[in-house]
């Protein structure tokens, strides 16, 4: 295919550039490079709803297999009024700019080597604010702050092996974790089909 040389200098127009450039190979083949650069990483990055999440451990190759999760949240909101903190398990409408939250709980029921198990991720007003802690499946104080289990519509969607989501050793500020998944980093690995 022949292509008709233009003496660019005459064009100060960067698009004129651009398209009569866009013909050739090289610059499609550059193009193309930049293009993977720039966004295949983040098309690489997959959403799992956390109940279909496999959490593997880094050092063992141990899984922890999500199957259900409930929350346990509170919103503190400030009433204008009176100047107090109330507790809302929803933020309120009036209220929304007056509110900081969420805080609480979110408790992940699965299994580990066949055995169910809680993982509980908990979010504080300090700073640090989250840490995770494990329990075992006949834990009745985690049972029982289970109100109902998330239908799949109001799961939570997480990032794979992001290490916000990392079930690890929490920071030194909080108590070490005593239970089945202590010692370990359960990284956020695959996604099971729905």
């Amino acid at each position: 295919m022949r292509q008709q040389r233009q003496d660019v200098s005459s064009h100060s127009s960067i698009a004129y550039r651009l398209r009569c450039c866009w013909d050739t190979a090289q610059m499609r083949a550059v193009l193309l490079a930049l293009l993977t650069g720039l966004v295949g990483p983040a098309l690489a990055a997959e959403q799992c709803p956390l109940n279909r999440v496999v959490f593997k451990d880094t050092e063992s190759g141990r899984e922890f297999v999500a199957q259900r999760v409930a929350v346990d949240y509170q919103y503190l909101c400030a009433e204008e009024s009176s100047g107090s903190i109330r507790h809302y398990s929803r933020p309120q409408k009036k209220l929304e700019k007056e509110c900081t939250g969420p805080f609480g709980e979110t408790i992940v029921e699965g299994l580990l080597d066949g055995e169910k198990v809680y993982a509980v991720y908990k979010v504080e007003k300090a700073a640090p604010c989250c840490v995770w802690y494990s329990y075992p499946g006949d834990d009745k104080e985690v049972a029982g702050k289970v109100k109902e289990w998330l239908q799949p519509l109001e799961m939570p969607v997480i990032t794979l092996g992001d290490e916000w989501y990392t079930i690890s050793p929490p920071d030194p500020s909080f108590p070490p974790d005593q239970g089945p998944l202590a010692g370990g980093s359960f990284v956020p690995a695959t996604c099971r089909a729905g």
